[in-house]
């Protein structure tokens, strides 16, 4: 995740992640399972790479995103590269590769630097979903420090591409600033919430984390309701969250799926500064709850950052989705900023209270673990979904290479161990494992990982890459149902 400042306390990060959303109804598997043993890990290898225009400190992969924008049956592949300079520095450019059979295009189908303002960070959030039930994923990019007019700075704004046979359209559908409010960074987030109200069209979810209410900083996240002409023209459905000024609410926003089995999906948002909180919003006929009916801060440690990395999976093969939570500025025994991430299982009962699994990787001073959790199905097709962690990581003379972390799931959720992990190159300050995002296709099962601030030589410095990581396909295990 790329954030525009480092602090700890005081950060005002971009943060982006990669959710994988299963259709109402529960977790659909290749091949799943309820209960018995986890399998183990098939082979897993890297198959492609890109670099992208190798622009120096464009930041290509700060962010990733998967669909089917060309209705063929491989997903493709949004990369953005959030400071590319053209010509307008950190103007922003979004990438556009297309899937094939092995992997992806070597070269993009399609680009855009949205209106092309300078500092607007056009990238900084971006997914795929289909939001006017044509059955072509529609691309959403967000551009938070978007600038409306002569005193609009940071105002923000969401631009909605839409898909079809011959890839993403040249110009936006829908495009929106939100309440236009100077410094709200509307966009700061974006994702697909699903279909919150069951009208058969997936819902636009977007956070704006510098939301003023009455002069205080609270934030804020909308959705707009899907459509055949794409999101409704206003917010079906907006909310501040505590009201508490700072938290940085609408930073991270997420789909979580149809976490209670009702076929209405919810949606979780976050506001990670300060103590840092969770809030779950469920679906229904009317659209999200105007109150959530879940919430949790992890281990309620100031400036840990819980919630500035989300991803919602079925961990533990019961058919309720449960949900993973980043907090990247955890600190641990002896270990500041290590880093840390918690899952909590959903049941008939509701969502847990407490985490049944938390780890921090490598546990290291300085590790950022969790800085993006991605939800990557059914790896093994065992029946229980896989997780994806990604750690800045700070070891040795490597630092902040990053390293990704592997976990199968199982009966009791995520697995105590990794069952595979990489650090990309070994290149320090690559920040490998900044972004993921899932593969799921009709050929290959995997998943994507970003490099944001590799530099290919050293007059290419930061230009970014992104790795293709391909995992050996297995048939369905023999006591599936």
């Amino acid at each position: 995740m790329m954030g525009l400042s480092s602090g700890k306390r005081a950060f005002i990060g971009i943060a982006v992640w990669a959710c994988w959303v299963i259709a109402v109804g529960g977790c659909q598997r290749s091949g799943g399972r309820t209960g018995g043993d986890p399998l183990p890990l098939p082979p897993v290898e890297m198959v492609w790479s890109s670099t992208g225009e190798n622009a120096t400190f464009s930041h290509f992969g700060s962010a990733l995103a998967t669909g089917d924008v060309n209705k063929d049956g491989f997903p493709d592949l949004l990369v953005a590269a959030n400071s590319f300079n053209t010509g307008k520095a950190e103007a922003g450019k979004v990438y556009l590769y297309l899937g094939t059979a092995s992997g992806f295009s070597d070269k993009p189908a399609w680009s855009s630097s949205g209106d092309n303002i300078e500092g607007a960070y056009f990238g900084a959030s971006i997914a795929l979903a289909d939001l006017n039930g044509d059955r072509f994923a529609d691309a959403v990019i967000g551009a938070p420090n978007y600038r409306l007019g002569d005193k609009g700075a940071f105002t923000g704004r969401v631009y909605v591409y839409a898909g079809g046979a011959d890839g993403l359209a040249n110009h936006p559908i829908w495009s929106s600033s939100g309440d236009s409010q100077t410094g709200a960074f509307f966009g700061t987030s974006v994702a697909s919430a699903g279909d919150v109200n069951g009208d058969g069209y997936n819902d636009l979810l977007v956070g704006a984390s510098g939301y003023a209410d009455k002069e205080m900083a609270v934030g804020k996240a909308y959705l707009y309701m899907g459509g055949a002409q794409g999101p409704s023209k206003k917010p079906a459905w907006t909310s501040m969250g505590d009201l508490l000024p700072g938290s940085g609410y609408g930073l991270v926003v997420a789909g979580a799926g149809d976490l209670n089995l009702d076929h209405y999906d919810d949606i979780v948002v976050a506001a990670p500064r300060l103590v840092g909180k969770v809030f779950l919003y469920p679906g229904s006929s009317r659209g999200p709850s105007e109150w959530p009916v879940w919430s949790a801060s992890g281990d309620n440690q100031g400036g840990a950052a819980f919630g500035l990395a989300m991803a919602a999976l079925d961990a533990d093969g019961d058919r309720f989705r449960d949900l993973a939570v980043g907090a990247y500025f955890q600190d641990t025994p002896g270990h500041t900023d290590a880093g840390k991430a918690f899952l909590f299982l959903r049941s008939a009962f509701g969502m847990a209270k407490t985490p049944a699994w938390t780890s921090s990787g490598d546990d290291l001073i300085d590790g950022k673990y969790a800085t993006s959790v991605t939800a990557v199905g059914d790896l093994n097709r065992d029946g229980y979904e896989d997780l994806l962690v990604g750690s800045k990581q700070k070891e040795n003379d490597q630092v902040q290479a990053g390293k990704v972390f592997l976990y199968l799931g199982g009966p009791k959720g995520s697995g105590e161990k990794a069952a595979w992990t990489t650090s990309g190159e070994d290149q320090a300050r690559a920040f490998f494992g900044e972004a993921a995002a899932p593969i799921q296709s009709k050929s290959f099962t995997g998943f994507v990982v970003s490099a944001p601030t590799y530099s290919p030589s050293q007059d290419l410095e930061r230009t970014g890459k992104i790795y293709l990581y391909r995992v050996q396909r297995v048939p369905p295990s023999k006591s599936s149902p």
